[in-house]
């Protein structure tokens, strides 16, 4: 299938008006909220939600825009220039939990859920990893027993975007342990309901985005909070995570764009033996890898988003792709930005070094480079 990499008119529209908004209502405020380690999320979702970039692929009858995976892709890469952790924590609060409501749930769930998401008042939270690891279902312990007309739930889950601040959240929880990857369902979960804790988590980088530890001890869900058939959780929450690779994979492109940006404005302007940084070969041909790993990687992203977009059978391939080559040309340009600044960019106070701690997060979050590599060879090795 032809993959047609050219933005559409109404991208390039959309990549512009972003592209302001995060200018006047992120940038200015930024290091302030990485100080305090907090997103802004009564600042800054009603805003975005008035603009419609709230959960912008939602059909239109709830609230959404209706729009694409490129559209999707074009708002993580532009919020992302300005922060990491702004771009995770909008995506997760958003974007994340939409397709799987509108896709999976029912018309109630839906209508409950959607329209308050999509208007900024609620944030969502995807509780999928555990303490004892994110990839290897056989280890899963959190668990949901039928007991007339609810569900009880106990278990507990670590590192969730958004887990001390959402509204509601999406679980997958065994429901039948003797069939395995086909016995876990999905539910989602409101706050506050007894026996669900939560407490902040402080992370290395991408630290406007809220993390946290989860606990439920006996939690009640009722029956109609179950999301898709029981026994299909498992297979939805990979379909989510391929989904999310690609906004993924945008946020690293967008980071990475941002640190080249600011470590090219840099070699321009200081003037070493007689001559701006930018003129000595060595610093040339570091920033020519530069862009060569960015432009790969704007390729992969936008290309997946496409044959996602196209409903094509590779796409879930092309995401891991994505997210492998953004990833690590992110990693890279964001150490060789720092290096460029010398010993300025290890100071706390700099953008360098905060593209460098927000780097190492996005390698391992939405699949470590294992396992998108196993997700790539599949058709190879089975």
């Amino acid at each position: 299938m032809s993959v047609d990499l050219e933005l559409r008119e109404e991208h390039k529209m959309l990549q512009a008006a972003v592209r302001d908004f995060c200018q006047k209502e992120m940038a200015p405020f930024v290091d302030g909220w990485e100080e305090k380690e907090e997103f802004p999320r009564d600042m800054l979702l009603p805003k975005t939600g008035e603009l419609g970039y709230n959960c912008i692929c939602a059909p239109e009858k709830y609230g959404g825009a209706g729009m694409d995976k490129i559209s999707e892709v074009i708002v993580n890469e532009e919020v992302a220039k300005i922060s990491l952790g702004l771009a995770e924590s909008f995506c997760l609060a958003s974007n994340y939990l939409g397709p799987i409501i509108w896709t999976h749930g029912t018309e109630e769930q839906c209508k409950k859920y959607l329209p308050p998401t999509i208007r900024g008042e609620w944030v969502g939270a995807f509780a999928l990893t555990e303490h004892s690891g994110g990839s290897d279902p056989g280890t899963r312990m959190t668990k949901a027993v039928r007991q007339g007309d609810k569900w009880i739930v106990n278990g507990s889950n670590i590192f969730i975007t958004n887990g001390s601040i959402c509204d509601y959240q999406l679980i997958l929880a065994v429901t039948n342990r003797e069939k395995g990857t086909r016995g876990m369902t999905n539910f989602l979960m409101d706050w506050p309901v007894e026996g669900w804790s939560r407490t902040k988590l402080h992370k290395m980088g991408s630290r406007t985005s809220d993390e946290a530890e989860i606990f439920y001890d006996n939690v009640e869900i009722p029956l109609e909070n179950q999301v898709g058939e029981e026994g299909r959780g498992y297979a939805n929450a990979l379909w989510l995570i391929g989904a999310n690779r690609i906004p993924h994979a945008a946020r690293a492109l967008g980071c990475a764009e941002a640190a080249f940006d600011l470590a090219l404005s840099y070699a321009q302007e200081r003037v070493v033996w007689g001559q701006p940084l930018i003129r000595h070969q060595s610093l040339e041909f570091k920033f020519a890898e530069m862009a060569a790993q960015i432009e790969g990687a704007r390729l992969m992203v936008y290309k997946a988003a496409r044959l996602f977009d196209q409903n094509d059978p590779e796409w879930p391939r092309f995401a891991a792709m994505a997210k492998l080559t953004a990833a690590e040309a992110n990693r890279r340009v964001a150490r060789d930005c720092m290096e460029v600044f010398g010993c300025y960019g290890l100071m706390s106070d700099h953008k360098a070094q905060r593209f460098f701690r927000d780097s190492q997060c996005l390698v391992i979050t939405e699949g470590t480079h294992e396992i998108l590599k196993m997700v790539i060879s599949r058709p190879w090795t089975r």
